[in-house]
């Protein structure tokens, strides 16, 4: 910021960090009416640790869910969460995730690059809690994404921890279904799975949209 409160930039929406909810945030705010958005990033990467994770979000009645066949209910859901947490579920958070939960995965395969698939054998964590799906269905595996359509971009993603990128999805790596010609060109292009998928996807529509990000950017109160 310059001197006597003149600012060097204005906008709309400020959003702090670069991982998978804030550049959700980034592009929800923009698709929904802000003029001005603009991401913050303390270092010189995008991904926080989103990149470095297994990628996978928790979505209980998700499209790819009902697709696949796989029931549920909103008394399972219930049931499940509150024996995690006894007691200590606020109603209106609690709702406001199960209605918008599943919008927000419809949202990303309509407006965004950003694809799933249900894992069908991936169990809930606690598969013997109550209302627990022990065969799967509410965890969504990300579809591996091509960094080469980031070009130059593919290099400010924060890279995995692993000694190499996995080039499939987490349920292709498993089940070892990817062949050796099919590795091949997913090695040509870049793919990446997991975490990886996930904010390379995300951050192909931030620049699709021309959201700036400020690298090396630290907020301070």
């Amino acid at each position: 910021m310059a001197q006597d409160n003149e600012w060097d930039r204005e906008a709309d929406v400020v959003v702090l960090g670069s991982g998978g909810a804030a550049l959700t945030a980034a592009i929800s705010a923009y698709d929904f009416g802000a003029e001005e958005v603009v991401i913050l990033e303390k270092s010189g990467m995008v991904g926080g640790t989103t990149a470095m994770s297994g990628g996978m979000l928790w979505i209980p009645n998700n499209p790819y869910q009902i697709a696949a066949g796989i029931g549920d209910s909103d008394e399972d859901i219930v049931a499940y969460l509150d024996s995690l947490a006894p007691g200590a579920l606020d109603p209106e958070t609690l709702m406001a995730f199960m209605e918008n939960g599943p919008e927000m995965i419809r949202y990303f395969s309509e407006k965004t690059p950003v694809r799933f698939h249900a894992f069908k054998d991936f169990p809930d964590y606690q598969p013997y809690a109550p209302g627990a799906k022990p065969d799967g269905g509410r965890s969504l595996d990300n579809e591996a994404f091509a960094f080469s359509r980031l070009g130059k971009w593919a290099a400010r993603v924060n890279p995995t921890k692993m000694a190499y990128p996995v080039r499939g999805s987490l349920m292709e790596a498993i089940s070892g279904a990817l062949d050796e010609a099919t590795l091949a060109e997913r090695e040509a292009q870049d793919y990446r799975g997991l975490g990886q998928a996930l904010i390379g996807s995300l951050f192909m529509a931030v620049l699709d949209r021309n959201i700036p990000v400020e690298f090396e950017k630290r907020a301070r109160k």
